[in-house]
């Protein structure tokens, strides 16, 4: 069974696209058959595919929710994963999106509004997983996180403590080259922003959230 995973946040500019960006092609070159949905009327990753080279990613672009309702699970039939990158703002977009995914990545940016931003996209799962009456698994993943700001690791200890919600290991740190993916369509092979994108794929897959056959050991 293909995995559904919607990326969603409700604050622009928390990194939903950036985590579509090297996750999908993470993915691809690992021999999954990848598919992304461009939820967001910006169309920031369907203009990314457009410069994209590297193994076949599957891209729609669909902001309208009632046809959103149904991509998703159209494109698991055909595909291994299916990333669904959402609009920020509380769209209603977004919301359809967490209902029909079974599972979900909230990114966080390291500061006190986006840490709030979190807890509230946290609190859509756990409702909507009621409504629907199934499981919504999510967890938390830190964008654009330096481990050595106290800043920083201050906003992890108020997401993992504080407010006790579930934060994966991995994270995206603080560097320009993720801004940069947008205008080369290169993933690279090598260096930090590869290693980084590797060991998310690799708790995701030690999760449950894709195929254990993904899991890959990065090299030092």
């Amino acid at each position: 069974m293909a995995s559904i995973i919607t990326i969603a946040s409700q604050k622009g500019g928390a990194g939903k696209t950036t985590i579509c960006r090297v996750l999908a092609p993470t993915l691809a070159r690992r021999g999954l058959r990848v598919a992304c949905v461009d939820a967001d009327p910006n169309r920031g990753l369907a203009d990314w595919h457009g410069l994209y080279t590297g193994p076949a990613i599957t891209l729609r672009a669909e902001a309208d929710e009632r046809t959103l309702a149904r991509l998703p699970a159209e494109l698991a039939e055909t595909h291994d994963v299916v990333l669904v990158d959402t609009a920020g703002f509380g769209s209603r977009s977004m919301v359809v999106a967490i209902g029909g995914a079974d599972a979900v990545l909230i990114p966080c940016q390291p500061d006190r509004s986006s840490v709030r931003e979190a807890q509230a996209t946290a609190e859509w799962c756990v409702n909507l997983a009621a409504s629907v009456r199934r499981e919504i698994s999510f967890r938390i993943t830190l964008v654009g996180f330096d481990p050595r700001r106290a800043t920083d690791t201050f906003a992890k200890t108020q997401l993992a403590e504080d407010l006790k919600l579930p934060l994966l290991a991995a994270f995206l740190s603080d560097r320009t080259a993720y801004q940069g993916l947008s205008w080369s369509g290169i993933m690279p092979t090598s260096g930090p922003v590869w290693r980084e994108a590797e060991a998310l794929a690799d708790e995701l897959a030690q999760i449950g959230w894709i195929s254990a056959a993904s899991l890959h050991t990065i090299e030092s």
